[in-house]
């Protein structure tokens, strides 16, 4: 009976871990839809969840901000993207793996 219900939570664990890796990340389509120019904040509405600031430096029009943003797609899916100006900016974006 105790190998049963250490069976049966094994696969439910498992089963949870690949939904989670199936459906997390910022997809290609929102990535296509980030342009140069965008402000910080419509940005954010597309990659807030998924981003971790990763640099901030300057102030004023020399403010920069930097993003790593976990991806959806192959494995170890990510883009980085830069704002940069007051108000800040999207001056850059880059990608690797998104589907």
């Amino acid at each position: 009976m105790k190998k049963m219900k250490i069976l049966g939570i094994s696969i439910i664990l498992c089963g949870i871990l690949l939904l989670k890796g199936c459906s997390s990340g910022l997809t290609l389509e929102q990535y296509n839809s980030l342009y140069e120019g965008m402000s910080y904040s419509d940005a954010m509405e597309i990659i807030g969840s998924y981003a971790t600031r990763t640099a901030e430096v300057g102030s004023g029009d020399f403010h920069t901000v930097s993003y790593s943003v976990e991806g959806s797609g192959s494995r170890g899916a990510n883009a980085i993207v830069t704002f940069q100006g007051d108000p800040l900016e999207l001056t850059s974006k880059a990608q690797s793996g998104l589907r």
